[in-house]
């Protein structure tokens, strides 16, 4: 269809995007050809689908710069790989990535963030950046963190990431890793007035973007929380157990509960 696209604004054939990107749904299917729905309810049975969420919102360009710029390095983060300059490696509490290039990671977890907000799918609808879309957007097409001298955007945005872990043994660690939760928001009031909170899971991973205004530039500038990314070439990324965090122990406790109560949905 022809539209307006959402990054360089120009009338344009839009493509059919995902905001999620395709290879997590790929790798979660594990080879089958379909993937399984929950709802965290106590109704809705586990649904049996062909394809992740996905609509006309960028042009094949766009499409294409973001894929070359942002996704091929990000999605390959939390891979193993058999380059030293590039490795994950368990150590003890933590995982540690070396090599880690904080602005492109950034970027690449910012895109996905944009996408959301700017999409009109109904499960994003409480996905918003108020009157900072813009800046992100812009920053995204010049791929640099720099508003203006004095502030970047990941001061106004801040990425936390934690590697999700159950340590009772209940929630099987092959679970975890293949689940996906998508984008959510943690907290209620609107980003522009209260701050906010957004999160979606992917690979055992938990990717988390706090927005919550500072009364000073400085405050807006040192400000960290507890799972915040570092701009740093080695980092390590803490284990964080599921009962930590309800959303996730809900959820994966609704999926055990639907897959005990309804097998017939799953591969067969």
């Amino acid at each position: 269809m022809i539209g307006t696209c959402k990054l360089c604004g120009e009338q344009r054939q839009l493509k059919k995007s995902h905001i999620i990107p395709r290879s997590y749904y790929r790798s979660a299917k594990r080879g089958q050809g379909q993937l399984i729905k929950i709802k965290d309810d106590q109704d809705t049975a586990p649904m049996l689908i062909n394809s992740d969420p996905k609509e006309p919102l960028l042009c094949q360009d766009c499409e294409q710069f973001l894929s070359d710029n942002y996704e091929r390095e990000g999605t390959r983060l939390f891979k193993p790989s058999r380059d030293r300059r590039h490795q994950v490696v368990r150590m003890g509490e933590y995982v540690k990535f070396k090599g880690f290039k904080y602005r492109l990671t950034y970027l690449y977890f910012l895109s996905i963030l944009w996408r959301a907000a700017v999409s009109r799918l109904p499960q994003y609808a409480g996905v918003e950046l108020a009157g900072i879309e813009p800046y992100v957007r812009d920053c995204l097409r010049r791929k640099h963190l720099d508003l203006n001298p004095q502030i970047r955007i990941d001061h106004f945005i801040k990425l936390g990431i934690v590697r999700v872990v159950d340590r009772t043994g209940a929630v099987p660690d092959s679970l975890l890793k293949g689940a996906i939760l998508d984008m959510n928001r943690s907290l209620g009031k609107p980003a522009s007035t209260q701050g906010a909170l957004f999160y979606f899971m992917v690979d055992g991973f938990l990717i988390v973007y706090v927005l919550k205004p500072e009364p000073s530039l400085e405050q807006l500038r040192t400000a960290r929380f507890e799972f915040q990314v570092p701009d740093r070439s080695s980092v390590k990324i803490r284990f964080l157990d599921i009962q930590e965090v309800a959303e996730i122990s809900n959820v994966m406790a609704a999926a055990i509960r639907k897959a005990q109560e309804h097998p017939e949905a799953g591969p067969q």
